[in-house]
């Protein structure tokens, strides 16, 4: 019997690695309302920190960087 499962994005990578690669594009298109907070909850992360970290290691700056340079292109 098959059971059904909520995705849990935290402890698969795969999932966590669409929910980052999804904040970062809602940080790009952002408008001066959004804040980093807003997209890491958003995008299933309970904690601001670990999102920061893997925002960071993934692509190499931190959230709140490309949120200013949407911020400053728009």
């Amino acid at each position: 019997m098959l059971r059904s499962r909520k995705p849990r994005i935290l402890s698969d990578g795969v999932c966590k690695n669409g929910a980052i690669a999804t904040g970062k594009q809602m940080l790009s298109g952002a408008d001066q309302r959004t804040s980093v907070s807003a997209v890491a909850f958003d995008c299933g992360f309970g904690n601001l920190g670990h999102f920061a970290r893997d925002y960071r290691d993934t692509f190499g700056e931190l959230p709140s960087e490309t949120l200013l340079r949407s911020r400053r292109a728009a």
